[in-house]
């Protein structure tokens, strides 16, 4: 009997904590704002003649939850209503750039003990559904632990990191997609990943 209860106690348990862990991973999207924004016009001192380059930044921020993505260049929110996982209610933005790189940022309950136990199961998973992994780096975005794992999609050609934060009980995944021929538009997403998620 009490072997009866426990499994009973441990089932009731994990239900509670499915319905708790996925109502704190819905997104309220009533307050959503995304802007682009200029700097000042630098002036190239390597040019011959008088050159000027003016640096973008695009701002998603959710008002509900304060968590803000940073990202350098123009991008644009992509309406994608085919895609159901994770769905509306569960992710926070779908955006695409000019320089022909595509994100999509969600969050997801996180059962797991660890940082470390999140990337290695997101790897295991995408390595048995055909993604090539290329490799994983650890960094720091906005002085919170994260993990970059990088992969390859043989069935289209493209790259895709993923870049995941953790803040118990709630994991932040920020998937980018691009071509490996997008060098510079990588590079720069890549040197503003230490600045690009803000999870109060």
């Amino acid at each position: 009997m009490a072997g009866v209860l426990t499994v009973l106690g441990a089932v009731v348990g994990f239900r509670a904590w499915s319905r708790y862990s996925r109502k704190i991973s819905e997104v309220d999207h009533s307050a959503d704002s995304i802007t682009t924004s200029a700097s000042q016009p630098l002036r190239l001192e390597s040019s011959p003649r008088p050159s000027y380059q003016t640096a973008f930044e695009t701002v998603y921020k959710n008002a509900k939850t304060g968590v803000t993505l940073r990202l350098p260049g123009v991008w644009r929110k992509v309406s994608a209503p085919q895609i159901t996982k994770p769905d509306v209610a569960h992710r926070f933005c779908i955006l695409d750039s000019q320089d022909g790189l595509d994100l999509m940022f969600w969050p997801q309950p996180d059962l797991l003990p660890s940082l470390d136990a999140d990337a290695d199961f997101l790897r295991k998973n995408y390595g048995a559904g055909g993604y090539i992994v290329r490799g994983q780096r650890d960094l720091e975005i906005r002085a919170k632990k994260a993990k970059e794992l990088e992969f390859f999609v043989p069935s289209s050609g493209l790259n895709l990191n993923l870049v995941i934060i953790r803040k118990w009980p709630v994991l932040y995944v920020l998937a980018i997609t691009g071509s490996p021929q997008s060098q510079t538009a990588w590079e720069r997403v890549e040197n503003a990943l230490p600045e690009a998620v803000d999870i109060p």
